[in-house]
């Protein structure tokens, strides 16, 4: 897989993760409406779908909305890579997989960036350890030549 193709995957992974709990609202809003029942913040409604009662489920994905607020962190992740996506289409730079000195350390900053909402610090952790690992590798490589 080439790289620009990776990091559109991942943008497009992050992206979902953000919007995940507005678009389970909104079906949550299409299912009741279509069903012909009432749907807000407030309370569960009773809503009989096919003989058995989705008012509970319904009311519950109808809240996840707020959930917003935690998966939002995830909107400017995908946005920086979506654009280094778009600056390795246009350099045509080849599978980091293919180098074998940043293969694996940019697979490890590309979860740390999708991790970087959900576990805060430790990931920030992960990057400083792969920038140190990448320091020394190419403070070895230059002592070698």
């Amino acid at each position: 897989m080439r790289l620009s193709t990776a990091l559109f995957v991942s943008a497009g992974l992050a992206l979902l993760i953000a919007v995940a709990p507005v678009l389970i609202t909104f079906a949550a809003a299409i299912i009741a409406q279509l069903a012909g029942c009432q749907l807000n913040e407030g309370m569960a409604h009773r809503c009989v779908i096919a003989g058995k009662d989705y008012g509970q489920t319904l009311y519950e994905m109808g809240v996840a909305f707020w959930l917003f607020l935690l998966t939002a962190l995830y909107l400017p992740v995908a946005v920086a890579l979506g654009v280094a996506a778009l600056i390795n289409m246009v350099r045509g730079r080849e599978d980091p997989a293919k180098n074998g000195k940043t293969g694996w350390v940019f697979w490890l900053l590309m979860a740390s960036a999708l991790l970087l909402p959900i576990l805060g610090t430790m990931t920030l952790i992960l990057v400083a350890l792969a920038g140190i690992i990448v320091w020394n590798r190419k403070r070895t490589a230059d002592s070698n030549s």
